[in-house]
């Protein structure tokens, strides 16, 4: 690991073939002996507590691509691809799907509605934006018809 300053008077700390520039006037002593996570936005690699506050788009962007894994993950639990695989199934006639495929569909709209209403307030001022954890949590709880009946069942 070695430091360096480049002509601009960025600070670079080599690891390998990673680098990370800091901007003029970091003191590369308070972070010489760091286990500190190191991430990237835009192309630039920071450390964490270094790193600048998301904008707001950015932190939609995270968080709407969060919310479409977890529909999608849940679908897959069921051996669907996605969650509009799973949702063409609505009209099936196989019961189990045309269950799995409306429950889906439902689930799908009541989870971006209330996406959608955290992310306006957050716009408005109304309340701050949530971390992704935070959001993801305040969605509506994603279980498939008949798993709380059949838990019951398993635990008596």
């Amino acid at each position: 690991m070695w430091i360096e300053k480049d002509s601009q008077g960025n600070i670079s700390r080599h690891f390998g073939p990673d680098v990370t520039t800091l901007p003029a006037g970091y003191d590369p002593a308070e972070w010489e002996w760091t286990d500190e996570a190191i991430v990237e936005i835009d192309s630039r690699l920071y450390l964490a507590s270094q790193a600048p506050a998301p904008s707001f788009e950015q932190q939609e962007a995270a968080i709407t691509a969060a919310v479409q894994a977890r529909l999608d993950d849940f679908a897959k639990t069921r051996g669907y691809d996605s969650t509009l695989a799973c949702i063409t199934y609505a009209n099936s006639t196989h019961p189990q799907f045309q269950l799995e495929g409306r429950y889906m569909l439902t689930a799908r709209d009541e989870t971006w509605v209330a996406a959608i209403l955290v992310l306006s307030q957050a716009a408005m001022g109304a309340r701050p934006m949530p971390s992704v954890e935070d959001f993801l949590a305040e969605l509506p709880e994603l279980i498939w018809p008949g798993v709380a009946v059949e838990e019951a069942e398993a635990e008596a």
